[in-house]
């Protein structure tokens, strides 16, 4: 997909939105931002201005799209049921997208704790505590995050406890500061937890890969 091809889409959208009574996506005209990311690859981000129902007063809202071109899928994509639970989801009938497989986002997880983000984000320890709870087949996911290192040029000496060892204090800190008030009532994680199940995953991942 190219740039334009994102925001041919994007005003396609709009126009459907309008014509069943949606938000008015013509706030402003979408706009199209390209960059690099952490590789090189070039990446696309448009955003599409809306205003809702509420009356918000000053600039619209936006919708960010962002789109990579960069990217190894491992596993086949796997379609999956539009979770909509508003008044309108009659008007839009049984809808399925087209979704990473669990493991894959597991793998893609991992990537970017071992080394991928140049900062700790601790978002990335809540969903691996996460997918690890909801099942995981450990020599088939060490299959697709070895293609996944691979894919950026990455070694397989990162998938170790000890490479995030030296950033715990780091993640801890922007666990606090950016994560905690943001976890759904009923699924809240501590951060002592999830940090456990990751360094226990990954000493296990290193074991396989040996």
């Amino acid at each position: 997909m190219q740039g334009n091809q994102a925001l041919s889409e994007a005003s396609r959208v709009a126009r459907w939105s309008d014509r069943r009574g949606g938000p008015n996506f013509h706030a402003a005209p979408p706009r199209l931002k390209v960059s690099s990311d952490e590789y090189g690859a070039e990446t696309f981000e448009v955003s599409v201005y809306f205003r809702g129902p509420l009356a918000w007063e000053g600039s619209p809202q936006a919708i960010r799209l962002h789109i990579t071109r960069d990217e190894r899928l491992v596993l086949p994509a796997e379609e999956r049921p539009l979770l909509h639970r508003y008044s309108d989801a009659d008007q839009l009938g049984k809808v399925s997208l087209s979704c990473y497989p669990l493991l894959e986002m597991l793998a893609e997880k991992l990537r970017a704790l071992c080394g991928q983000r140049r900062f700790a984000i601790s978002r990335d320890l809540y969903d691996v505590h996460r997918l690890v709870a909801s099942g995981t087949d450990l020599p088939i996911l060490a299959t697709v995050l070895k293609e996944k290192l691979a894919a950026k040029g990455m070694s397989l000496d990162v998938v170790a406890p000890k490479t995030i060892l030296p950033r715990e204090r780091e993640f801890e800190v922007d666990w606090g500061r950016n994560l905690t008030r943001l976890l759904p009532k009923g699924q809240e994680v501590s951060f002592s937890d999830a940090w456990a199940t990751t360094f226990s995953l990954l000493d296990s991942l290193c074991r396989v890969l040996a």
